[in-house]
């Protein structure tokens, strides 16, 4: 009985491989844009910049949340932690929730973020629109 030779696969699968994700990558790309008009980059959520954002008055604003009232006669503690858009500007923009371990003390906090300023993040000398994450703790003390 004849054996095929298939040490030929070895190179094939890798090129098909390479292919078809170049192939894929070109289907999801986005309409090109005139010429004519500036092209603003997406900014995407893990990005990397050169200098992150630095808040400006975060001590102010944990005392302005201070502890809530309810939360703490209730003898609540805990974390919220939040992923803060900061614009071009070194403004609060929006945020998403990544860990709330209470309401009461996520929306003494979300009431607050309007206020936050930050030096903007920097990607080659120029501002840029930058997320970041900041956690506040609650802690009762005995």
């Amino acid at each position: 009985m004849k054996t095929m030779n298939y040490s030929w696969l070895g190179f094939l699968i890798p090129v098909l491989t390479v292919s078809l994700c170049l192939f894929f990558a070109g289907c999801n790309e986005e309409a090109k844009v005139d010429s004519k008009e500036a092209y603003q980059p997406k900014m995407e959520e893990h990005q990397m910049v050169e200098e992150i954002p630095v808040p400006t008055n975060l001590l102010e604003i944990r005392k302005e949340i201070g502890y809530p009232k309810t939360a703490r006669e209730s003898g609540i503690e805990g974390k919220v932690i939040l992923r803060i858009k900061v614009d071009k500007e070194g403004s609060y923009s929006e945020h998403k929730v990544l860990v709330s371990d209470h309401i009461l003390l996520q929306e003494a906090v979300e009431a607050q973020l309007p206020k936050l300023t930050f030096e903007p993040a920097k990607d080659k000398g120029v501002a840029v629109p930058f997320w970041v994450n900041i956690p506040f703790s609650f802690k009762l003390l005995d």
